[in-house]
This record gives structure tokens, sequence and C-alpha cells, in this order.
């Protein structure tokens, strides 16, 4: 009866704790990948809000230009028309 006890039960017991051992290893391995994706997820998402930030810098930058210029035509344009409401003004008043 030892024999079979030997032949049966030990290797059973030892396959056990191999398979626990395994899952174990296994799980800790499967953190660890699913941990490096993450990383990475997160590395791209960080480039592309970088990305997107530099264009977005970049086209602020433009269109802080382009109001400017637009508020110089604008102030031109108000002095031009105070200018020609003096004038009507002037020439309404001769008549």
């Amino acid at each position: 009866m030892d024999l079979n006890i030997e032949d049966t039960i030990l290797p059973s017991i030892a396959s056990v704790i191999a398979g626990i051992f395994g899952w174990v290893i296994g799980r800790k391995k499967e953190n660890v990948e699913v941990q490096k994706t993450e990383i990475e997820n997160v590395s791209d998402a960080i480039k592309l809000w970088r990305e997107t930030a530099q264009e977005l810098k970049a086209e602020v930058a433009e269109l802080k230009i382009k109001v400017e210029s637009l508020t110089t035509e604008i102030n031109g344009l108000r002095t031009e028309n105070i200018e020609l409401r003096a004038k009507l003004n002037e020439n309404h008043k001769d008549q």
C-alpha cells in the first residue's frame, strides 16, 4: 500500500503544488504586463495632449496677431468715420 501512495498521491500533490506555483507566477507576470500596457497608454495619451496643446498654442498666437490687426483696422476706420462725419457736418452747416 505504501507503494501505491508514493505512486499516486505524491505525484498528485506535486502537481497541485506546481500548478499553484505556476498560477501565482503567471498572475504576477500578468499584472506586470497589465501595468506596462497602462503605462504605455498613459504615455501615448500624454504625447497626444502635448501635440494638441502645441497646435492650440500656435493657433492662439496666429489668432492673437489677427485680432491685433483687426483692432488696428477698426481704430483706423473709427477715426476715418469721425473725420467724415465732421466734414459732413461742416458741409451741412455751410449750406
